[in-house]
């Protein structure tokens, strides 16, 4: 009897146990109506909080623009004849287009981005403060007042300086400045133009015809260094190809004032276009002087050559040997063929070893790649970084002085290059050379089955191959010349533009639904959390009635 009422009693507190774990969600809802007045402030102050950051808040728009990488930067004219065609199988003198994902990172480079900010002076920020319950007024080419630094001073400050000038309309004009949040001027200003004299340097700051004598004003301005500014600007710009099957690409730009957004849009891929066109140019303009001067050796050359045919043919009274020697020759036509095809390459490589060695053209671009010197894909891009670092040494050049550190050290690298191309180069011309060697071999083979022509009718068929070998050599080079000319003629920019910048029609920011709906949310959950976790015996929703 006792051990059945133990196993009741035992059943009675297991019961009570598992109805004590169970969530009384009618408990919870009830507790909630009893507090329904802490819902509502909760939620009268979380939705204000939110409308108050909405109106406060400044819109941000985005600004976008649009622009087609021009495919054709390089020309692409046929090719034709039998040099020529040779000289194509090693990529000489094709067309290549640029790429899209290449130039989006020449778009928002730091060059790039810092020759923006300084053309738009964006290292400079104005605005006008109308109270804490009032939204700012964002200003760009309308601010009553104007700050002006020195260049060099902008590029090298250290310090954020922040600028506030206010009046009432009566009283003078009360200018205050901060620095590195000490406050270095704090005086009233009667006359502008006024120099401000700070640790970090003097501030010009000039009155705009913006300004309404005698209303009243709280404008602020903040002004920082360069790469700070292009730091700011990379933050928010962005650049992006849309398709990888498509050569467009998009930039956009996230501001407060739509104006200056769509300046930054537009300045961006003007100063792109304008460097890129500048670096073709140079690169034309190296590519035809090199062609020039070698079309005049080899005119030289092809006189000489001539020469010695005429003089051959006359002391040998020889008049139509070709014709004499066509049917013995006939077997040797594939040997001369490739005979023919390795001076070429052995030429070709004479003539950039040439270029690479002498002393006036030491600091000349190549202009020929690897691909087209028949080199493999690493030796390619050598000769692509030696370009490059040409091009920065003539942008050096213009502001760097003779002999500085910066020179030396550009020359050094150039130098570095430059000997790794010539070795490659080394490489490859003795490979051919001994190409040539073993031919040669199979021509002294030949030579010594055809005993009975006569010698002469032998070297004169080998000044005419050097003379073919001359005239399409120069044939190409001609071709070159002119494909060159009309690269220097053509202006067209790479980036073709589709769209100029354009604002989107609603703000990005701040989403007014995601801010009410955020502010309601948090008025629901603020007290709810409260009286489930805080209140006192309340808000746990848990059954605790016991039975007897």
């Amino acid at each position: 009897m006792k051990e059945d009422n133990s196993v009741a009693a035992g059943g009675s507190a297991a019961s009570d146990a598992g109805r004590a774990d169970v969530i009384d969600f009618g408990r919870i809802l009830r507790n909630y109506l009893r507090h329904w007045w802490l819902f509502a402030i909760s939620l009268a102050l979380c939705l204000g909080a939110a409308v108050f950051y909405v109106k406060k808040k400044s819109p941000i728009y985005l600004m976008k623009g649009l622009v087609m990488v021009n495919q054709q930067e390089e020309g692409g004219m046929t090719q034709a004849g039998g040099l020529t065609a040779m000289l194509s199988s090693f990529g000489m003198g094709g067309g290549g287009g640029a790429n899209p994902e290449n130039e989006t990172m020449k778009l928002i480079s730091n060059t790039n981005l810092t020759d923006v900010v300084n053309t738009l002076q964006l290292q400079k920020g104005y605005w006008l403060d109308n109270g804490f319950f009032s939204r700012r007024t964002n200003l760009y080419k309308d601010a009553p007042f104007v700050i002006d630094i020195p260049q060099n001073i902008l590029d090298t400050i250290s310090a954020t300086t922040f600028f506030r000038i206010k009046t009432d309309g009566k009283s003078p004009l009360h200018l205050t400045v901060e620095q590195g949040k000490h406050t270095v001027i704090d005086t009233d200003v009667r006359q502008f133009p006024y120099m401000a004299k700070t640790p970090y340097g003097s501030f010009n700051i000039t009155q705009t015809s913006y300004y309404q004598k005698g209303q009243p004003l709280n404008m602020r301005a903040v002004v920082v260094s360069t790469p700070v500014a292009v730091d700011d600007l990379l933050n928010n710009i962005n650049v992006s190809y849309l398709s990888n099957k498509a050569d467009a690409i998009q930039v956009d730009m996230a501001d407060a004032n739509i104006e200056r957004g769509n300046d930054i849009v537009n300045t961006t891929i003007a100063l792109y276009n304008e460097r890129r066109l500048n670096d073709r140019m140079t690169y034309n303009k190296e590519t035809l002087d090199f062609i020039e001067q070698r079309l005049l050796n080899l005119y030289n050359e092809l006189e000489v050559s001539e020469s010695k045919i005429e003089n051959y043919k006359r002391d040998n009274k020889i008049v139509n040997a070709e014709a004499e020697a066509e049917y013995i020759f006939a077997q040797k036509g594939a040997i001369e063929t490739n005979h023919t095809e390795l001076r070429t390459r052995v030429e070709i490589y004479e003539m950039i070893k040439q270029m690479l060695s002498n002393p006036q053209t030491q600091y000349s671009l190549i202009p020929f790649t690897g691909g087209q010197l028949g080199l493999s894909e690493a030796y390619y891009k050598l000769i692509e970084g030696y370009n490059d670092l040409i091009l920065q040494r003539m942008q050096l050049s213009s502001s760097a002085k003779p002999g500085s550190n910066a020179m030396n050290q550009i020359d050094t690298q150039i130098g570095a290059v430059r000997d790794n191309i010539l070795n490659s180069v080394n490489r490859e011309l003795q490979g051919a050379r001994i190409s040539l060697s073993a031919i040669a071999a199979e021509q002294g083979k030949s030579d010594s089955r055809m005993s009975q022509i006569p010698r002469m009718e032998h070297e004169l068929i080998a000044l005419y191959r050097d003379r073919e070998v001359k005239n399409q050599i120069y044939a190409y080079l001609l071709q070159k010349r002119e494909e060159t000319q009309i690269q220097l003629s053509q202006n067209e920019p790479v980036a073709k533009v589709i769209d100029y910048s354009y604002p989107t029609i609603k703000p990005v920011k701040p989403n007014v639904p995601i801010v009410l709906a955020a502010g309601l949310l948090l008025g629901l959950l603020m007290p709810a959390l409260y009286l489930q976790f805080f209140s006192r015996g309340t808000g746990n929703g848990k059954s605790t009635k016991n039975n007897d």
